[in-house]
C-alpha cells in the first residue's frame, strides 16, 4: 500500500498576543516575517492595549500578517482565540518582546513532520535584557522522557518557543483562562496523550526585564500555583520510567536531540531511568502514594548527579524490602 506523502511545508499559524508590547513590538513582528520557512501566516491580537501597539500592527503591510483587535481578556483566552483563527496544522507561539532566529520555524515544523508521535517542540533560548545584550543560553533538556520527567519538578519549556499540532492542543483542552501558569498548566494535560521534546539549538531570545516581570511582582502566587500543577501532572500521568525509552534511544542513534551536551551523560542518565523504572515497581507497592511521589520526586530532581540517585534508590530499596519482609511475615 502507497503511504500518502507528507507536505514537506505545512502551513505554521504563528500567534502574537500583543498587550501595551510598543517597545519591542516591531522587531517581534520582522523577526517572524524574516522566518526562512515558506509556508506561515502571523496572527496578531491586541488584547486592548493603551499604548500605541496597535498603530505599529496596522504599519505593518505584508499579506501574510492578519490582525486583530479585542476589548482586555488575558492571555490565555487570547492564545485559545488565536488558536481557533488558526488555518494551519502547526502553532507557533511568539510573545511581544522576544526575537525567533530565522531558522526558528523550519527547523521546528521540519522535525514535527519528522516525529509524528511528539506533538509540542520548544527549543533551547538565548536570554537577552532590554537592550539586546545577550545574558547567556539557556540548553534545555531536549528528549521526550527528559521533558516529561521535567514536568513532575517544573515547566520545561520557554512558553514564547514551542510550536504544537493544533489538534493535540485542542484535544487537550486548550489554555484553562483562570490558570496563572497557563502554559505549564497545559503541558501536563498534553502529557497525557503526546511525547514532548525540545531542539538543542537557541534558536530564540527571551527578553528579561526584572522590573516588570510578572513572575517577580508575584513570586508567592506563582509558587503556589506550580506546587498545584505539579500535583495535578502526578494525579494525571505515571512517572515516565520504562515508558518511551525505547523510543528515546531511536532518537538518540539519530542525534537530533543530543547536539549539545555529552551523548554519554545523556546515556547515563538514560541508564539511571532503568533504575528508576525498576524501582517504580516496587513503589506500587507502597500503601503510600504520597510517599512514592516523594521518593520518585527527589530521584528524579537528582537524575543529573548519579551518586545521589544511588543512595536514594538504595535507602527506598531498604525500606520497600522490610515493609515487603512484613506482609509475608504477616
Amino acid at each position: 500500500m502507497v503511504q500518502p506523502a507528507v507536505d514537506p511545508w505545512p502551513l505554521v499559524s504563528v500567534i502574537l498576543p500583543v498587550f501595551n508590547g510598543e517597545p519591542y513590538l516591531r522587531d517581534a513582528i520582522d523577526s517572524v516575517l524574516m522566518q526562512d520557512y515558506p509556508n506561515f501566516e502571523l496572527i496578531i491580537i491586541d488584547d486592548g492595549s493603551h499604548d500605541n501597539s496597535w498603530a505599529t500592527i496596522c504599519s505593518i503591510d505584508d499579506g501574510r500578517v492578519r490582525s486583530y483587535r479585542q476589548p482586555n481578556a488575558g492571555l490565555p483566552t487570547t492564545l485559545n482565540r488565536g488558536i481557533e483563527l488558526s488555518g494551519g496544522e502547526l502553532v507557533a507561539r511568539m510573545d511581544q518582546d522576544d526575537h525567533c532566529h530565522p531558522e526558528r520555524l523550519r527547523q521546528q515544523a521540519r522535525f514535527l513532520n519528522g516525529h509524528p508521535e511528539i506533538g509540542v517542540v520548544g527549543c533551547s533560548y538565548r536570554v537577552i535584557d532590554t537592550h539586546g545584550r545577550l545574558l547567556g543560553t539557556r540548553y534545555q533538556l531536549c528528549s521526550p522522557v527528559q521533558v516529561r520527567r521535567h514536568l513532575y519538578s517544573g515547566n520545561p519549556f520557554c512558553h514564547g518557543s514551542v510550536t504544537y499540532r493544533k489538534s493535540t492542543v485542542l484535544a487537550a483542552g486548550s489554555y484553562d483562562p483562570t490558570a496563572l501558569i497557563e502554559d505549564y498548566d497545559l503541558w501536563t494535560r498534553a502529557a497525557c496523550l503526546t511525547q514532548m521534546a525540545n531542539l538543542p539549538d537557541a534558536l530564540y531570545d527571551y527578553r528579561v526585564n526584572v522590573s516588570t516581570s510578572m513572575v517577580a511582582v508575584n513570586q508567592s502566587r506563582y509558587a503556589v500555583e506550580t506546587e498545584s500543577i505539579r500535583q495535578q501532572m502526578w494525579e494525571r500521568n505515571d512517572p515516565p520510567f520504562l515508558q518511551g525509552l525505547i523510543a528515546e534511544k531511536r532518537l538518540l542513534r539519530s542525534g537530533p536531540l543530543v547536539r549539545h551536551g555529552s551523548h554519554n551523560r545523556t546515556r547515563r542518565q538514560l541508564n539511571v531511568m532503568v533504575g528508576l523504572s525498576i524501582a517504580s515497581v516496587f513503589f506500587k507497592r507502597s500503601n503510600s502514594r504520597r510517599a512514592s511521589q516523594e521518593w520518585i520526586g527527589l530521584a528524579l530532581m537528582n537524575l543529573d548527579r548519579p551518586a545521589q540517585v544511588t543512595r536514594v534508590l538504595r535507602h527506598a530499596a531498604g525500606l520497600l524490602s522490610r515493609q515487603y519482609a512484613g506482609e509475608r511475615s504477616g
